[in-house]
């Protein structure tokens, strides 16, 4: 039975943030590994009468956004990319793709 590494550099990556994009690039960055597809529900709710109604439908799609979020971070992921959001009357789904990335060297432009 293995008890693991005793040295906290051995600890599996786990990012802090994970960004999110609609697009396919992060600036400063290359994808390394796809991880896979990652997505996040949440139901609606119905609104009350005296409801803004623009409140209850941001806050469902945060909702669904965390949620994804914090599926991409079981993968290890650094970030999502291809975020959409899809929805009908009854939920609200967050989804993209989860990936590995690192820091591309920055390239000067200076001569």
């Amino acid at each position: 039975m293995s008890k693991g590494s005793p040295y906290r550099s051995a600890e599996p990556h786990v990012p802090a943030q994970v960004v999110v994009t609609t697009g396919t690039d992060i600036p400063g960055c290359r994808v390394t590994q796809l991880l896979g597809v990652v997505r996040g529900i949440a139901l609606r709710r119905p609104l009350a009468d005296d409801e803004a109604p623009l409140g209850p439908f941001t806050a469902v799609r945060q909702a669904a956004e965390y949620r994804m979020i914090e599926e991409a971070k079981l993968l290890n992921a650094d970030a999502v990319i291809g975020m959409r959001y899809d929805s009908n009357e009854i939920e609200v789904v967050a989804y993209g793709t989860a990936v590995r990335v690192e820091e591309t060297p920055a390239t000067s432009t200076r001569t």
